[in-house]
């Protein structure tokens, strides 16, 4: 097997699985998933109440400081969708380019 060909089939294996991944997370029901009542035991009360005040509109919902806990769980849940989409649309491309 050549050294291309194995690094085609590493990037193969490392995108399948991140898909795989992916659609586990994203079959699972929202209280499987809900991450207030862990933030509520786990994050200073200090640090809760110094988020910004700040609001904004996020797909028909408006998303805001007010609720400490939801605002932090929605950048949560919303960070790893902004780094994963672009490494796995670039994983088809990656062993062509090394």
């Amino acid at each position: 097997m050549t050294y291309q060909r194995k690094k085609f089939l590493i990037w193969l294996l490392l995108t399948i699985l991140c898909m795989a991944f992916i659609f586990y997370k994203s079959s699972q029901p929202y209280y499987e998933q809900d991450l207030r009542p862990s933030l509520a035991a786990h994050l200073p009360e200090k640090l809760v109440q110094s988020l910004p005040d700040v609001g904004f509109y996020y797909s028909g919902q408006f998303v805001s400081s007010e609720q400490p806990y939801d605002f932090i769980e929605f950048f949560i849940r919303r960070a790893p969708m902004l780094v994963s989409s672009p490494c796995l649309h670039s994983c088809p491309y990656r062993p062509c380019s090394l």
